[in-house]
């Protein structure tokens, strides 16, 4: 599965890498997952991605309150300006717990 998740990331680097911007919640920064070694490794690999031209990451903090994503996560699927997928023609999918659902309209 590792072996997986890294040919996976393939699809980032390369003349043909995708766009990739993340938002994340702050809570998954201050979770401790594993110890503080490991905690470490995650901070230094999310920054070292954060360094490719292709990858944007935000981190929304808790001052920020409740927020669309409250309730899950979901994706932007954009295609006219990648650096604004909200301003463009996208498509947001909901990943529930049993199925999934794509949101066309604006």
């Amino acid at each position: 599965m590792v072996g997986a998740r890294i040919k996976r990331q393939d699809i980032l680097r390369g003349d043909s890498a995708l766009h990739l911007w993340v938002v994340l919640d702050e809570a998954v920064l201050r979770r401790t997952v594993g110890d503080t070694e490991i905690m470490a490794r995650q901070l230094k690999h999310l920054h070292e991605a954060a360094q490719y031209p292709n990858i944007d990451i935000q981190v929304l903090p808790f001052s920020a309150g409740a927020h669309a994503a409250g309730a899950g996560h979901f994706v932007v699927l954009g295609h006219d300006n990648e650096r604004e997928p909200l301003n463009s023609m996208g498509i947001v999918y909901i990943e529930m717990r049993r199925r999934g659902l794509y949101l066309e309209d604006p």
